[in-house]
């Protein structure tokens, strides 16, 4: 995605992911929540969890990138997504606080931001697989969790395709 041309936009385009999540889902049952594209791939309900679950992980890094100015976030011990999410139960669980959660992070952050001056410029720091600390800037970290969004959207929406739920 390309950068929107300011960090009001930016923020924009972020806080309006709950508005989108929220339409995606609308009219869905609990049991539609279940459905996928294909057996084996993620259904609805497993997809909002991991956005979920997304929320958490980068709202403290972006918190750590502001309030404590280079110091590296290592991601040791993620399992990946599959064994993350089994652990998790993200196959059975309801999404309702999953949502609200999604919600917060959203709002919260991007209070957060809105409130420092240039904070989007500031950088998180990552420790790479090879050891090296690799910088982020946290317009980029935006960028990269409404791309991620808006994959999941999309998916949903070929799931609701396919199961004739348009």
């Amino acid at each position: 995605m390309e950068r929107p041309a300011s960090d009001v936009d930016l923020l924009q385009r972020y806080r309006a992911g709950t508005d989108l999540l929220k339409a995606a889902l609308a009219g869905l049952s609990d049991q539609q929540l279940d459905l996928s594209l294909e057996p084996g791939s993620w259904s609805i309900r497993q997809m909002v969890h991991h956005l979920a679950d997304d929320g958490d992980v980068y709202s403290f890094v972006i918190k750590r990138a502001i309030a404590s100015p280079g110091t590296p976030t290592r991601f040791e011990g993620f399992p990946g997504n599959e064994p993350w999410g089994c652990a998790l139960c993200t196959s059975t669980r309801r999404i309702d606080s999953a949502l609200r959660l999604f919600e917060a992070h959203r709002e919260s952050v991007a209070d957060l931001l809105e409130a420092i001056p240039d904070a989007l410029k500031k950088e998180a720091i990552f420790i790479g697989d090879d050891g090296k600390e690799v910088p982020f800037p946290l317009d980029r970290i935006l960028l990269m969790l409404i791309d991620h969004l808006d994959e999941h959207l999309k998916s949903i929406r070929d799931i609701r395709t396919r199961h004739g739920l348009n």
